[in-house]
């Protein structure tokens, strides 16, 4: 009988009579036995609503409920004129307030809780174009510095004081903050790097055939997903996985090409096929090139600027002997 006066009480149907027997049975009731009912209403009706995303019902909830506390307590004042009555009123009141704003208490926890979960499992995604750059500064202090065409993202509940774990496609140059609580992961599809604070180079692009690690400072492990091969990269080595395989090779960076070069505006080639050239100037300038001869076989070694298309196409004219042509954001090959 007592619930569904409560749920009256709760929809405002209630009628004078049974307002008046609302009264008495809370005379008759402890202050635990109060709470018990009213928390045991409310909670089977929030259950219904704790998924639902709405800030406004919230905020509709509490008005109502500080209108039926306004009327239940002229009610009872009213019902009771003698004094002692009024103090007893007076107490349930109060216990009947803390019975409702409890839940609603709770209620709001659970809301911004769950709004709090939903925030934190939104991603942070960081791009790049063609042709652009980008130094970002994540929430560690580590600084990264992207190339062109690169993407990082990662998850805020997965970036905190335990770990620090992030996803990665493309060129950048990290600048890990030391925190030995937080090992630093990178992770890519074919590839995880795991390091504690260091400075090290990363070419790590699904499209290529192989992904390059050129490490500065400090101490980095390279694993390959595809087989579990593990690499401890030194300072002044170089680190390449082949995808195909997941084999990794290690060797002295002054060996390799520079992987870091485009952050001194250059582009570092060692025994580099045409086609290989080219399609980093189409990356980094964000151009294509049309009628490119498939004839020629010898390979390049040197340098290209990052600031200057002209300059970078004039070495290549020399190297190759090809003369060229731009419409647009299309560079025309002629023999």
């Amino acid at each position: 009988m007592m619930k569904e006066i409560i749920k009256k009480y709760a929809n405002n149907i209630l009628t004078p009579s049974e307002v008046s027997e609302l009264q008495q049975q809370l005379d008759k009731m402890s202050d635990i036995e109060i709470a018990y009912n009213l928390q045991e209403d409310w909670f089977s009706k929030a259950a219904d609503q704790i998924f639902v995303d709405d800030s406004s019902r919230l905020r509709k909830m509490k008005r109502v409920i500080d209108e039926r506390l306004s009327t239940y307590s002229q009610t009872r004042g009213i019902a009771s004129t003698k004094s002692h009555r009024w103090s007893i009123a007076l107490l349930k009141w109060f216990s009947l307030a803390a019975a409702i704003l409890l839940p609603l208490m709770l209620f709001s926890t659970i809301y911004f809780y769950q709004q709090m979960t939903a925030e934190s499992r939104k991603t942070v995604t960081f791009l790049t174009q063609r042709g652009e750059k980008a130094s970002i500064v994540l929430p560690d202090g580590t600084k990264v510095t992207m190339n062109h065409n690169s993407r990082l993202v990662y998850l805020p509940a997965r970036f905190g004081t335990n770990k620090r774990e992030i996803a990665f496609d493309g060129d950048a140059y990290f600048e890990v903050t030391h925190n030995k609580k937080a090992p630093f992961m990178i992770r890519q599809q074919e590839l995880s790097v795991q390091v504690l604070g260091t400075n090290f180079c990363l070419r790590a692009r699904k499209s290529d055939k192989m992904a390059k690690l050129s490490l500065d400072k400090g101490l980095v492990s390279l694993k390959a997903e595809r087989t579990g091969e593990s690499q401890l990269v030194r300072p002044g080595e170089m680190a390449e996985l082949t995808y195909k395989t997941g084999h990794i090779t290690i060797a002295p960076k002054a060996d390799k090409a520079d992987i870091s070069a485009w952050r001194r505006e250059e582009m570092k080639f060692k025994d580099a096929s045409l086609q290989t050239v080219i399609h980093e100037l189409e990356e980094c300038y964000d151009v294509c090139f049309s009628g490119m001869p498939s004839h020629h076989t010898d390979h390049f070694t040197g340098s290209l600027p990052t600031h200057s298309m002209d300059s970078a196409l004039r070495i290549l004219k020399i190297a190759y002997g090809f003369n060229y042509s731009i419409k647009g954001n299309v560079v025309i090959i002629n023999k």
